[in-house]
């Protein structure tokens, strides 16, 4: 026997067949209130999760019981990382510490849209803070300052 909260009396199975009243429903999960309810061969509509048809009993279809799951679309180039690019690269002349912890910054802003991209752009920003003060070194050492 199954469990069918739609039912006031008992239910069975007969024959190895479930009966319409004797389908089993999902907890919590009402057909008649499912958003993005799917319809069965039999005209009746499903709601998503149901593995029977509540009018012949029928199994649902795959697309029923688990909806498609759709890759999110690539999101390319983040724009972000055009500002963290040009923080690092003025980080090398001017300021490292300030540019090349925006261009960290920018990188991380990049990241959460584009994972590889930004990771990339903050290793970059921390490289630029670190040539950044060597160039100044030798620049001081040069007497150039």
């Amino acid at each position: 026997m199954l469990f069918n909260p739609s039912s006031e009396g008992s239910t069975s199975v007969q024959d190895g067949r479930q009966s319409p009243s004797a389908v089993q429903t999902h907890p919590g999960i009402d057909a008649q209130w499912a958003p993005g309810a799917t319809g069965c061969a039999c005209g009746a509509t499903l709601s998503i999760g149901a593995r029977f048809c509540q009018v012949c009993g029928r199994q649902a279809a795959a697309a029923a019981i688990m909806p498609a799951y759709a890759e999110p679309a690539s999101r390319g180039f983040p724009a972000w990382g055009i500002a963290s690019i040009i923080c690092s690269l003025i980080a090398l002349v001017l300021v490292p510490f300030l540019f090349g912890a925006l261009a960290i910054l920018f990188g991380f802003f990049a990241w959460r849209e584009n994972r590889g991209v930004g990771t990339a752009l903050m290793i970059a920003g921390g490289v630029s803070i670190v040539v950044g003060i060597a160039i100044a070194i030798a620049l001081i050492e040069a007497g150039a300052y």
